[in-house]
């Protein structure tokens, strides 16, 4: 069936939470289409905020194509977002009737879908809501929801209902506080620092660390831990000026262990953080080496098999923007078995790579990236809830986000490695380049959830997400995809030799060269799958290689530029592109196909919109076994290009017609089989033969059901019958026509039958006429055609 032109597929119609990138915008284009820019609403939560505020009122909505009745739209800021501004866009139509669907008494079918797509937004966006909603559970009465005073603590009275308490929270926290701030002033009075007493310090340093927006801040005045004075352990001392902390080197585990003795439990990035000596001083606003040295102690701690025993490593980062200049390095011991690294989400910890350095390294410094991993035995590594960032870049130093490089980093063994809640960009948007946000080397598989990843005024930009190796002993995998966003990058994800699955859903992505690409020379059935996404770029959105299964379902791509490539899959086969919607430029090429690996069966290209360009979809001469099904065409100058060398191509109607040129002599009495050397059409080259076999069609490969038709013209004459059918295999006679002759006028005959068949046979059209001599058949009222049905 025919898409309607106003298509709306299952979704919330709704955009992820995105990060602010230092600029007003425009961001965009949305993933989801909307009928009128008043439908949408903007929400937007900065740092220390609790839940978002609607902001539209401070925002322009506009449509990507102002005059398209249904489009995608951007939105722009009137002032500039930070990094640390979390917004996302929701559809919030309200319903309306305003436009007739009838005119003149008769449906207008145009006016009737685009008042059923407007009907169904409305629907599917009080849906997700409801989904949201306060309920009730099943079996009970709803609840009301009583709002309290501001800071007020809410509770459950009797009924269910959420009703204030009368308790105000600050009022709450203060009480604990003196509480706490009377406990320690009275060890400082007793001059004893217990254990207990370092503990309160190291919590209350962590919540300060945590309330910081910018920089970590120097911890309040409290009790701590002191390194005695041979450094061979750990003494505890009273309340200390904050001008007087400073982290502590720990690279010798019986310190370490003495440090964890002290705290009562494992320590945390705070207390490194927190420790205090004699002599130096940081200040953590500017003197960013400290708080690399403080991570390196964390990351020692974690490392050292002797003190950390755990066989995966857990690195935990609470909130905090951690910014240095020197780069800490995760040293490697045999035995691991991986490292997951543990944020509060992208936009609480955040790690700045201040200069063309790496942020946390992990394995031995090689190249320059912020963040490495290397040679984990039996791939267990994850990495969550984090932002990476970079500032005052060194012109001519690219560097990686995240660098995963090979040994042992294969999912597949054991846990399949994951990174989620991940953002990438710059910290200061002018100076920062970028060669990669994530480069993954020799790696066995991987799956990356809600990733964000913007290279936006960038002084230089490359690929977000690379997937390369150049060992093909490393057994190969799959790596997934889902709920990710690419922004103003060369490509968006870039695989390479050792991946045999790329799965990709529900990704935004906005390139300068490509949006997806993937170049496989290995052999095995590399498989391809994109859903749900949205992918707009400048040259090629997608560019695919020898891929034998590709799966692209349900996708917006699209691309202005004037002569584009949206689809690039040389060598595919046993594919699908279904249901998708396609826009190109003047130029633009909008499926290009070339090429398949023999032998594996059809691909399908079926049911999608294709929308301003040159050539909708065109099939090169190396092509085979491509079936091309009902597809939509608007404002397309060559909706299908088919290489006349191109074999087994199925389109709808898929067969032949077969005509003559000149007129023949048919004798008297006898059957004759009319050659046929011409043809008004030979889908895929499959059915007719004009030199080899011009008296007959064939059945090609994986078709079983046929309608044959013909028609022949005699000439004119008073005596006898004429007399025409269909035969198939030589024997079996499936249709015929006889009528008696015209004296005055020629005599036309017609013929057709559909029949169940085989690939391989073959069927003719046969004539007889009983005048009494030779009759002339007319070539140009003779035919014969076939089609699959």
């Amino acid at each position: 069936m025919t898409a309607t032109p106003y298509l709306l597929p299952r979704e919330t119609r709704e955009s992820a939470v995105a990060a602010g990138n230092g600029t007003v915008g425009p961001y965009g284009p949305s993933n989801y289409k909307i009928f009128d820019t008043e439908d949408v609403r903007v929400f937007a939560k900065a740092v220390g905020d609790i839940v978002f505020a609607d902001v539209t009122d401070a925002c322009t909505i506009a449509k990507v194509t102002p005059s398209a009745a249904y489009d995608y739209f951007t939105v722009t800021f009137d002032a500039l977002v930070p990094l640390t501004t979390s917004w996302y866009h929701q559809a919030r139509r309200v319903a309306e009737r305003s436009v007739a669907v009838t005119r003149g008494g008769t449906l207008d079918s145009n006016q009737l879908e685009k008042e059923l797509s407007k009907q169904a937004t409305v629907e599917s966006e009080v849906r997700r809501d409801l989904d949201r909603a306060y309920s009730a559970q099943l079996g009970s009465d709803p609840g009301v929801i009583v709002p309290g005073a501001p800071g007020e603590l809410m509770m459950a009275d009797a009924a269910g209902n959420i009703v204030g308490s009368g308790e105000n929270v600050a009022t709450i926290e203060g009480s604990t506080a003196e509480a706490v701030a009377a406990a320690a002033a009275a060890a400082a009075q007793a001059g004893v620092a217990t254990t207990k007493a370092g503990e309160a310090a190291a919590s209350a340093a962590a919540a300060a660390a945590s309330a910081s927006a910018v920089n970590l801040p120097a911890p309040a005045a409290k009790t701590f831990l002191k390194r005695n004075a041979g450094n061979t352990a750990y003494d505890a001392i009273t309340a200390i000026a904050s001008s007087d902390i400073n982290y502590v080197p720990l690279h010798a585990p019986s310190v370490s262990r003495d440090l964890q003795e002290k705290l009562g439990r494992a320590p945390d990035v705070y207390d490194f953080m927190t420790v205090a000596r004699d002599g130096a001083k940081a200040n953590w606003g500017t003197d960013q080496a400290d708080c690399k040295g403080a991570l390196q102690d964390y990351m020692d701690w974690i490392a050292s098999p002797v003190i950390n025993t755990n066989a995966v490593k857990t690195m935990n980062l609470g909130d905090g923007v951690f910014r240095y200049t020197a780069t800490p390095v995760f040293n490697q011991v045999s035995g691991h078995h991986g490292i997951n690294i543990r944020g509060n989400g992208p936009h609480s910890t955040v790690l700045v790579a201040d200069g063309a350095i790496p942020g946390l390294q992990i394995g031995l410094p090689t190249q320059l990236w912020w963040f490495r991993v290397a040679g984990l035995n039996f791939g267990m590594f994850s990495a969550t809830g984090l932002s990476l960032l970079s500032a005052n870049a060194v012109p001519g130093n690219l560097k990686n986000g995240f660098n995963l490089t090979g040994g042992q980093l294969e999912g597949r063994t054991r846990t399949v490695p994951f990174m989620r809640d991940i953002f990438i960009g710059p910290y200061q948007a002018a100076a920062s380049q970028f060669q990669r946000g994530i480069y993954a080397v020799d790696c066995g598989g991987m799956v990356f959830d809600n990733i964000q990843s913007v290279f936006q005024n960038a002084a230089t930009i490359g690929t977000h997400v690379e997937l390369a190796s150049t060992d093909n002993t490393t057994d190969p995998t799959a790596f997934k995809f889902t709920n990710v966003d690419f922004a103003y990058g060369d490509i968006a994800i870039k695989a390479g030799n050792d991946c045999e699955g790329l799965h990709i859903s529900n990704m935004v992505a906005v390139a300068q060269n490509k949006g997806v690409e993937w170049l496989p020379s290995i052999g095995g059935e590399p498989q391809f799958t994109l859903s749900n996404s949205h992918i707009n770029s400048y040259v090629t959105c997608i560019d695919l290689y020898n891929i034998i299964s590709n799966q692209i379902h349900g996708n917006n791509i699209y691309s202005l530029d004037t002569d584009a490539t949206l689809i690039k899959a040389y060598g595919m086969s046993r594919s699908s592109i279904v249901g998708n919607s396609f826009k190109g430029g003047a130029s633009s090429v909008m499926v290009d196909l070339d090429g398949a690996v023999s032998g594996q069966g059809w691909s399908r290209i079926d049911d999608n919109t294709f929308e301003t360009g040159n050539i909708g979809i065109r099939v090169g001469a190396a092509s085979e076994y491509v079936a091309i099904g009902r597809n939509s065409y608007r404002s397309v100058t060559t909706p299908r290009s088919i290489n006349a060398a191109a074999t087994h191509i199925k389109v709808p109607g898929y067969g032949a017609k077969a005509t003559r040129s000149t007129d023949v002599a048919v004798a008297t009495g006898a059957g004759t089989i009319p050659n046929f050397n011409l043809e008004a059409r030979d889908d895929g080259n499959d059915w007719h033969d004009a030199s080899g076999a011009p008296g007959k069609v064939t059945v090609p490969a994986d078709v079983y059901r046929v309608q044959v038709r013909g028609a022949v013209e005699f000439a004119a004459n008073a005596t006898g019958d004429r007399d025409v059918y269909v035969r198939k295999n030589g024997t079996t006679v499936i249709a015929r026509q006889t009528t008696m002759a015209a004296p005055t006028l020629t005599s036309k005959l017609n013929v057709s039958a559909v029949d169940d068949c085989i690939p391989g046979d073959y069927y003719e059209l046969v004539v007889q006429q009983n005048s009494g001599g030779n009759l002339n058949l007319i070539g140009t009222g003779s035919w014969l055609e076939i089609a699959e049905v």
